[in-house]
């Protein structure tokens, strides 16, 4: 993917935090699949832990968790 621009968020916020107006550029992550990260699986079993963004898609972010739920990330 590297023809795919990153993600880019630019915010306006106010004095308390809050979000008054945003643009975005976020189609690279409807680019991600299951089947893209089933690609890299064995890396996520390995891992200590997993951040997971929330913008991709519920089916990748499904499939991501559970990966780690089988693979008992974090562990105990």
């Amino acid at each position: 993917m590297s023809d795919v621009d990153t993600a880019k968020m630019t915010v306006i916020v106010d004095v308390n935090g809050e979000c008054h107006f945003y643009v975005s550029e976020m189609e690279c992550f409807a680019l991600i699949t299951p089947k893209s990260i089933k690609e890299y699986q064995s890396h996520l079993e390995k891992a200590s832990f997993i951040v997971l963004d929330t913008s991709f898609e519920l089916d990748v972010m499904r499939y991501v968790l559970d990966i780690a739920s089988q693979a008992n990330i974090p562990g105990e």
